[in-house]
């Protein structure tokens, strides 16, 4: 499920089961490990205060799992388009990531 107000958009993951056929009760729920997660959109001029709020108060927690995406408007001129590109791969590159960039 997505929420959105104006820029700020938030997601949450709902989980439903159906009723057995016999109209009984699924019963206790299966133990699962459970995890905290929070997907939205933050502003540029937020990122950072994202990171010391939200992010590296967990930066020792085994398990913490980070997931970004990206997404910049390309240039309209072809050749600026490709020195975007190929500064956003050799940044990712610097970082020991992965630079496969989508460029549609």
């Amino acid at each position: 499920m997505t929420a959105r107000c104006g820029e700020i958009e938030a997601q949450a993951q709902i989980h439903a089961r159906a009723p057995k056929p016999d109209g009984k009760k699924n019963g206790p729920e299966p133990t699962e490990a459970k995890a905290i997660r929070w997907a939205g959109t933050i502003p540029p001029q937020k990122w950072t205060t994202f990171y010391m709020k939200v992010v590296s108060p967990f930066a020792s927690v085994a398990g913490l799992n980070l997931r970004v995406e990206v997404e910049v408007p390309a240039e309209k001129d072809e050749q600026q388009a490709k020195a975007q590109l190929e500064k956003i791969r050799s940044a990712l590159r610097d970082l020991n990531l992965d630079d496969d960039v989508d460029f549609t």
